[in-house]
């Protein structure tokens, strides 16, 4: 069979079927994952493909835009900024965004990068410009983050989302790097002066403390034991009467007087509470471990105790309350005269002093076992 008798009794046929290839070929777009087309008809936009297989009408849609979806990186860019301290910074930026709307990208702005670059640029200087340079090196995450925010609300409009926006680096000129750098040398000499003064320091005091400690040990300061009590308590009773302190003394010459100023110079000499009482005599008042700080050894609690049990015998009469006042102040003069005791032992001179006054009331009176003395008559027990 001739060739040409067959194509010329099938040539509508055969146009008819590459007609119809050619329509299938134009009307089936596959688009890839990371991709989106945008369709066009006459001109106009007629839809937006995603990823998969899409079908359009030949020879009248057309595929105007391929826009692709992956995350984009901006070049890096450097800004000039003035801080609030009028300090002119360069700031080194980089941006990451994607497309997510292909139809507004692509209607709305030609060229994307240099527009988000533009706008950037222009969020960073103005961040800047409310900040000081310190402020700018120390609260890099909060300019990072405000200037993400207003990037991202720029760019909205545009279909683009802003994942990333950092600050990478905040880059200042020569000179005023070198007037950072001794303004951080002098604060680090600064910090090494005190440093090593309070070491000098603590170490007077440490040498002071051995030397008053190594004269006591030597049981030099016998002769002065008394008259330093005298001085602490006298200073107790001026100070604050919760506070008790007994008195050493310390005999050590010329060598503890001069640990003694060492150790006023130190710390100070209204922080030891002691004294130089001459003769080579030095006093330093310590805390009493057993007293100080207790209500027991306060003299006047003690005091007040005895006028407020006085008090209750005027309203029940009797000498029973009677010798509780008075030995209780009479434990107050002991304390405030000087006297040294615990707990146990006040108790047991109050109960003493108590017992021997109302015996001595009841052998002055005369009265007969069984009876108590109330001001002017006698009330027998039964």
């Amino acid at each position: 069979m001739d060739p040409a008798d067959f194509i010329g009794g099938n040539a509508v046929l055969l146009a008819l079927a590459a007609f119809l290839i050619l329509c299938v070929f134009l009307g089936v777009r596959i688009v890839p994952q990371s991709q989106k087309h945008v369709v066009e008809r006459f001109g106009r936009l007629r839809a937006v493909l995603g990823p998969g297989i899409n079908f359009v009408v030949p020879f009248l849609d057309v595929v105007a835009h391929k826009i692709s979806v992956l995350e984009r990186q901006l070049p890096n860019a450097m800004q000039d900024a003035i801080t609030a301290d009028n300090v002119l910074v360069k700031v080194e930026t980089s941006v990451f965004y994607r497309i997510t709307e292909p139809e507004k990208t692509v209607y709305r702005i030609r060229d994307v990068d240099a527009a988000i670059a533009t706008t950037v640029a222009g969020i960073v200087r103005s961040e800047i410009g409310k900040l000081e340079l310190d402020q700018v090196q120390s609260n890099r995450a909060d300019l990072i983050q405000k200037v993400r925010e207003q990037v991202a609300a720029m760019v909205d409009d545009w279909g683009i989302e802003v994942t990333r926006a950092e600050v990478l680096d905040v880059n200042l000129d020569d000179a005023t790097r070198a007037a950072m750098l001794q303004q951080l040398n002098a604060e680090r000499a600064r910090r090494a002066l005190v440093t090593e003064a309070e070491g000098r320091k603590r170490a007077v005091e440490l040498n002071a403390d051995a030397e008053l400690y190594a004269a006591e040990q030597g049981g030099q300061g016998a002769p002065c034991a008394g008259r330093c009590r005298g001085l602490c308590h006298r200073r107790d009773r001026r100070g604050d009467p919760r506070e008790r302190d007994r008195g050493r003394a310390i005999s050590g010459g010329a060598e503890a007087g001069r640990g003694a100023d060492r150790r006023r110079a130190g710390r100070g000499q209204a922080a030891h509470r002691g004294a130089r009482l001459g003769d080579g005599c030095l006093c330093r008042c310590l805390p009493d471990a057993e007293g100080a700080g207790m209500i027991w050894s306060v003299w006047w609690i003690w005091v007040v105790a005895g006028l407020l049990l006085g008090i209750v015998e005027i309203l029940v009469p009797g000498f029973v309350f009677l010798g509780f006042a008075v030995g209780a102040v009479a434990i107050g003069l002991l304390i405030w005269i000087g006297l040294e005791a615990g707990l146990p032992l006040l108790l047991v001179l109050f109960a003493l002093m108590s017992l021997a006054v109302w015996l001595a009331l009841r052998r002055m009176f005369g009265l007969p076992s069984g009876s108590v003395k109330i001001w002017d008559r006698d009330i027998n027990d039964n």
